[in-house]
């Protein structure tokens, strides 16, 4: 997850503004969905905590051999604990947001959360350990910093491999 400012972001977790979109397709048991969908999300949310990436895919089954995929994502920037909280919001935020919907994404500046009933990322595409924090050097008229080519190498490798969906 790439998160680009003109200002100082490491470190600090933003849930403003937040975002979201649901897909058209209502589940055909809302409430058992629901259930379903809480509990992958929830999940994923902890595994992603004590993930170094800071990342998480999985799925669940639905009734008829169908599956609920999920992904969650913090920015490496954050504490896990951050991390965390952002994700459990995220979470709790999917009931207003996509109640009985059978795709939905949840984000915000530090998090990202995305739910559909078909495989929408791969699992040879998980992001491999975060790098270092970059060090700080001073920039010249037209120079980019170090800080900014990190992040647009991120955005880079995760458009590359297909892990972020707009």
């Amino acid at each position: 997850m790439l998160r680009y400012s003109d200002r100082e972001i490491f470190s600090q977790m933003e849930e403003d503004p937040q975002r979201c979109r649901y897909y058209s397709g209502n589940a055909t048991n809302p409430r058992q969905f629901n259930m379903t969908l809480s509990n992958l999300m929830n999940s994923l949310a902890i595994k992603a905590v004590s993930s170094s990436t800071r990342f998480a895919t999985g799925y669940e089954n639905l009734e008829e051999s169908r599956k609920l995929y999920g992904l969650v994502q913090c920015t490496p920037n954050i504490h896990s604990y951050e991390c965390s909280i952002c994700l459990r919001d995220r979470v709790a935020d999917i009931p207003q947001c996509c109640n009985g919907k059978q795709g939905g994404v949840l984000y915000t500046p530090s998090c990202y959360i995305r739910f559909e009933t078909y495989p929408f990322y791969h699992e040879a595409s998980q992001p491999g350990p975060s790098p270092p924090p970059p060090t700080t050097s001073s920039t010249g008229h037209g120079k980019i910093s170090s800080k900014k080519l990190l992040q647009l190498q991120f955005l880079q490798y995760l458009l590359l491999h297909n892990i972020m969906h707009f």
